[in-house]
């Protein structure tokens, strides 16, 4: 074999992202006002999220990837990734920078979409933002707004990651299901989100 420069590091293996919870900056991908949907009129927003460089500080263990992109299963367990007799546990450093999508994030338009709001109020929640209170036929309910991209890049959150199917392709891939408060996270400006790393 001929002799050139190339290694391998089994501490430093590409890996699947594991579910689980990681801290994250939200950016801005797309925008849809007024869709007209099976249960009413809502805008849309198309949001992803940049994991961010605290989670250099999380290990997780490695499983091994199936045909579909989903983990590989037998026995009805995930088959750990073993390297050197061990079940391999690598620093999350390398996912530091990758972004994920998520559903889109509706705000449902009118009295009657305001109680399929639940998500939209608790990911204003979680970015920081207090809402107001009105009166509406006798009692109290939360004012919604409509948010805009300068409202939400850099926002410091956690993201609750998990795979799900392409319903086309019936690959699975790493999303994101659910955006939780990051109480002491940083939030990052407009130009430190640009800095995007080439993945």
């Amino acid at each position: 074999m001929k002799d050139v420069d190339a290694q391998f590091d089994s501490s430093k293996v590409s890996v699947m992202m594991e579910e689980g919870v990681y801290p994250a900056h939200v950016k801005w991908d797309r925008y849809t006002e007024d869709k007209v949907t099976k249960v009413g009129v809502a805008d849309i927003f198309g949001l992803k999220y940049k994991i961010a460089q605290e989670a250099d500080k999380m290990t997780q263990k490695c499983y091994q990837r199936g045909e579909n992109g989903n983990f590989r299963i037998e026995n009805n367990k995930r088959v750990p990734t073993i390297v050197d007799g061990k079940h391999l546990e690598i620093s999350c450093e390398q996912f530091v920078g990758r972004e994920l999508y998520a559903n889109g994030l509706f705000l449902f338009k009118g009295a009657e979409g305001s109680g399929r709001n639940k998500q939209y109020t608790e990911f204003l929640d979680a970015i920081g933002v207090e809402l107001d209170e009105i009166e509406v036929e006798g009692h109290k309910v939360k004012k919604l707004m409509a948010i805009e991209e300068k409202d939400v890049v850099g926002k410091a959150v956690f993201v609750r990651v998990a795979y799900k199917e392409n319903g086309k392709t019936h690959t699975f891939y790493p999303t994101v299901v659910d955006v939780l408060k990051w109480d002491n996270g940083t939030n990052l400006s407009e130009d430190e989100m640009a800095d995007d790393l080439p993945f």
